[in-house]
């Protein structure tokens, strides 16, 4: 069980895992609108329009943009987190340490993973997952 201080580290630490699945996310979004405006088929008449303003598959388009933009700020984002989780991951002296917590919490492996990519031990895995969190500083939270 961690102590509140490394499970304060684990959260801060884990931000870019969380940020990275919610552009994931925002990306298949973005996706669904994309297929929603090739689905639309557009309607000719020689009659004056209503009172709508754009046709039906610019509005689509619009969240299809609204989306893009709304990606491209998480994305200016995760790279601020990725350099701050990368600062706190350079403090860990031995690397062996420094690449266990990179695939954690920058590649999101599971400890299976790490022990594999690693040849450790699952166990040994999170022990050293445990030093290495004792060995981090935290400036901000």
């Amino acid at each position: 069980m961690p102590t509140p201080e490394n499970e304060l580290k684990i959260r801060y630490l884990s931000r870019y895992r969380r940020m990275s699945k919610r552009i994931d996310r925002l990306l298949e979004e973005q996706s669904r609108w994309r297929e929603r405006t090739l689905k639309i088929t557009p309607t000719l008449s020689q009659a004056p329009g209503g009172g709508e303003s754009g046709s039906p598959i610019e509005r689509p388009m619009d969240k299809v943009l609204e989306i893009d933009e709304e990606i491209n700020r998480e994305i200016d984002e995760l790279q601020t987190v990725r350099q701050e989780i990368r600062a706190a991951l350079n403090q860990l002296e031995d690397e062996n340490l420094k690449l266990l917590m990179e695939y954690r919490y920058i590649d999101g492996l599971t400890w299976e993973q790490i022990a594999e990519k690693m040849d450790y031990s699952r166990q040994w895995v999170t022990s050293l997952h445990g030093t290495a969190l004792l060995k981090i500083e935290l400036t901000c939270c």
